[in-house]
């Protein structure tokens, strides 16, 4: 049918989500709740990010997110965000965008705060910082499944800024 296998997304799950206890501490940005005043900046990352416009997509994810955060540098600038989805089983974690698996990171510690329950997040192949941070925290690489691409044989090039994806069924 014209389908290639080209990459991989780690699955990983979390039964108790261990709080970093010393968490990762960087002055230079911060992370506050998204405002619609932060769309354009926000879509505009997804957009970097994905190597795609989603804007319609991003958006219907925001309005069905539990919680939807913001990165800002010193200057006000979005450099970051990342959502939090309630599923049937899972909090769903992402997309998650971040200029560091960092910030990745403390995103996570973030949106998993005060949630009693299961966690899910999907990473990218690439992630190995960011995963191996994940372990740290409860969480486990439990499925590695394909990801499959019409008439390439390539993923196609991304910034690196992508640490978690929305879900396998939207990538």
């Amino acid at each position: 049918m014209g389908f290639n296998t080209v990459d991989f997304v780690h699955k990983y799950i979390c039964d108790h989500y261990i709080a970093n206890t010393k968490p990762l501490n960087n002055s230079e940005i911060i992370i506050e709740e998204f405002s619609e005043v932060d769309i354009d900046e926000l879509l505009k990352l997804g957009e970097n990010a994905f190597r795609d416009k989603r804007s319609r997509f991003l958006m219907a994810r925001i309005k069905q997110s539990e919680k939807c955060l913001v990165v800002k540098d010193n200057n006000g600038l979005i450099v970051g965000y990342g959502l939090s989805i309630s599923g049937s089983i899972n909090l769903i974690l992402g997309p998650i965008v971040a200029p560091d698996y960092q910030t990745a990171i403390i995103l996570i510690d973030k949106l998993s705060s005060k949630h009693q329950g299961k966690l899910r997040i999907d990473v990218p192949s690439g992630n190995n910082e960011f995963m191996m941070l994940l372990e740290k925290n409860g969480f486990v690489n439990v499925n590695q499944p394909l990801i499959m691409v019409m008439n390439a044989v390539n993923m196609p090039s991304r910034n690196n800024t992508l640490f978690g994806i929305a879900a396998q069924v939207f990538g």
